[in-house]
């Protein structure tokens, strides 16, 4: 079955993202621009001229497409169906479309982790820009002593310093409230809590420096670990620690107080993809429980951005 020819002129557009279209396109002329929506800014991708392969994820895998695709000037493009491509791949070993189909999903996964990263680290951002506009133009209240900011300021410097629409400062000054790190009187902000905040901002700062989103993947006994961890060990919180050493004796007793009793070294292992913990074999002690001949090494940098992206990943902001 030969490939329909097809022409479309400047502006034309081939698919949208979400459609459920399954067409594949080789470009024989001219160029199409490859794009994205992402909140409301449209993030460009690619611009792909003669030659060029579009539409091959949709048509391997059936889902939605992940992109949208438009003519930049008069193009030329080969077309071809998802049923004349499944026949041309009649007789193909099984295995070989296995490869096809697990290269489309990992691709539309890092798509998928793009996406949910842009928009954490904008609203991220916002916050980080939000805490400079405060500490740099709040004032100290005569009445309550407490320093506050005109609320109309702190949007109008938004919108100079980072382009922030009013729409999105609104949604950024509710998503605040909302986890009560600011409360609005008298078109005043306060911070509720200095010292949460500030934990907070830390935190913010280490999930936008080191892409701490991969943490969210620990399963959640994983993740109890941690927390516990970090509930027993502040010191290892404070900026500063390098590595600490433990004993398989109390690494055990913080897997009991976690409730991570069964199969402890399966957990631990995945603290040991995080990088958070490193195992050892040791000569003899403890061996009348599941860690006995190990000695292990937490990494405190490692696990303070763990614990601070565990207790704050409801409080990711996606603006």
């Amino acid at each position: 079955m030969q490939p329909l020819t097809k022409t479309y002129k400047a502006g034309t557009c081939l698919f949208h993202e979400n459609d459920h279209s399954r067409e594949l396109y080789i470009i024989q002329s001219g160029v199409v621009r490859i794009y994205r929506k992402i909140g409301a800014q449209t993030v460009d991708l690619a611009k792909l001229t003669k030659g060029a392969v579009l539409g091959e994820m949709a048509l391997i895998d059936g889902k939605p497409r992940s992109a949208s695709a438009t003519a930049l000037e008069e193009c030329t493009v080969f077309i071809i169906s998802a049923d004349a491509f499944m026949k041309k791949m009649q007789g193909v070993p099984s295995w070989f479309m296995s490869i096809i189909r697990m290269t489309s999903r990992k691709v539309r996964n890092a798509n998928a982790r793009l996406r949910r990263f842009h928009g954490s680290s904008q609203g991220a951002n916002l916050i980080l820009c939000f805490h400079y506009i405060f500490a740099r133009y709040s004032q100290v209240s005569v009445a309550d002593s407490r320093a506050g900011i005109e609320l109309q300021r702190a949007r109008k410097q938004l919108m100079m310093l980072v382009g922030a629409t009013l729409q999105r400062a609104v949604k950024l000054f509710d998503f605040m409230q909302q986890h009560h790190f600011i409360e609005i009187h008298d078109d005043m902000i306060y911070i509720v809590n200095s010292e949460s905040f500030a934990e907070y901002i830390d935190f913010l700062r280490s999930y936008l420096r080191k892409s701490a989103g991969k943490v969210d993947a620990l399963p959640p006994p994983a993740q109890t670990l941690v927390t516990k961890i970090g509930q027993r060990m502040p010191h290892l919180l404070v900026d500063g620690m390098a590595t600490v050493d433990v004993t398989n004796s109390e690494m055990w007793n913080y897997c009991c107080q976690a409730g991570v009793r069964e199969k402890p070294l399966e957990i631990l292992a995945a603290l040991e993809e995080q990088e958070m913990v490193t195992k050892s074999r040791v000569s003899s002690g403890g061996d009348d429980q599941p860690l006995g001949g190990y000695s292990f090494t937490i990494s405190a940098d490692a696990l303070r951005t763990g614990f601070f992206l565990i207790k704050y990943q409801d409080q990711i902001p996606r603006l």
